[in-house]
């Protein structure tokens, strides 16, 4: 990757040899030189703090402007997120869904269900997933250079993504 828009000058080469130094990488990399990297609008890097052995990035996932989310749809991401070393620490806002949820069992139903098919119940309650989530994830950067780390932070960026 051409690293060149983040650190202009000479000292552009010396700087990706160096040892990663985690204030070095927060202070240069900001949310304008990673969002662009975000293939959605409602996601972005709220913060790419510095930590005793390397980079905290805090990322928002924002549920999109006008889609019906789904729970399984919700569930699936934060399981995935969740394998591939984020942290879930924050939730705001909920969007409801086109899904009912019994509030006897708990279960998961259609938007044209009337009872819950596994209890029988008619307490049913629209159901609804976060607005939006802060996701964590600690990118350690002991023992590389500034362009191994800057790489190791471009990866999880890339694996929040996809």
């Amino acid at each position: 990757m051409n690293w060149a828009h983040l650190r202009p000058g000479s000292d552009l080469v010396e700087f990706l040899e160096s040892p990663a130094d985690p204030e070095a990488l927060s202070s240069i990399l900001t949310d304008d030189h990673i969002s662009p990297y975000l293939s959605s609008s409602s996601r972005s890097v709220l913060a790419l703090e510095p930590v005793e052995d390397g980079v905290e990035m805090r990322i928002e996932d924002r549920m999109p402007a006008g889609k019906r989310p789904s729970i399984n749809d919700f569930e699936q991401r934060l399981m995935l997120l969740l394998a591939k070393g984020f942290r879930e620490v924050e939730r705001s806002g909920s969007v409801h869904t086109d899904e009912f949820e019994c509030l006897n069992c708990g279960r998961i139903l259609p938007a044209h269900s009337v009872s819950c098919d596994k209890c029988g119940s008619r307490q049913l309650e629209s159901a609804a997933v976060p607005a939006s989530i802060t996701y964590l994830r600690r990118i350690p950067v002991d023992g590389l250079n500034a362009e191994e780390a800057l790489e190791s932070i471009w990866t999880a960026v890339h694996e929040f993504e996809h």
